[in-house]
């Protein structure tokens, strides 16, 4: 039986946060404006995990790049692009250019965020105790090309 709506929002904002930041850094590439980017974010990671394509339960990505293909084709743009895992202890441990999502890790918790050339752009919480309390210690750095029209 196919989830509701209410079901996959709540499900959402427990554990999509990964999602929301391998997308927005193809929005940012992309550079779609910041008022547009939660709804085409949000749009896009219900899509793929209703399609199970790229998100499976729990929001369990297990398709980035794919899934960061989809995005950027859904607005008529084309990428090329690739995710590696990397340990990290500080956002200095990170590419000096270009995007990661950054695990930051607490008391058994963890919560992703967005970097871009070693500094925090988006985060999907409005206060992250895992973020506010806890270290990074896990990244997955993408290389990302917007390839011409």
């Amino acid at each position: 039986m196919m989830k509701q709506i209410q079901s996959i929002c709540e499900e959402a904002g427990k554990y999509s946060c990964l999602a929301f930041c391998y997308a927005n850094a193809v929005l940012d590439a992309l550079s779609v404006p910041a008022e547009l980017r939660d709804n085409i974010a949000l749009s896009a990671i219900i899509g793929a995990y209703r399609d199970g394509t790229f998100i499976e339960d729990e929001f369990f990505v297990k398709n980035p790049v794919g899934f960061m293909q989809q995005l950027a084709s859904s607005l008529n743009k084309r990428i090329k692009c690739n995710v590696t895992k990397q340990p990290v202890t500080s956002y200095k441990d990170l590419p000096e250019t270009g995007y990661a999502c950054v695990r930051h890790s607490y008391n058994g918790k963890s919560h992703w965020v967005l970097a871009k050339n070693q500094t925090r752009i988006f985060d999907s919480l409005d206060d992250s105790y895992c973020v506010k309390n806890g270290r990074p210690d896990s990244a997955r750095v993408i290389t990302l090309e917007v390839l011409p029209e």
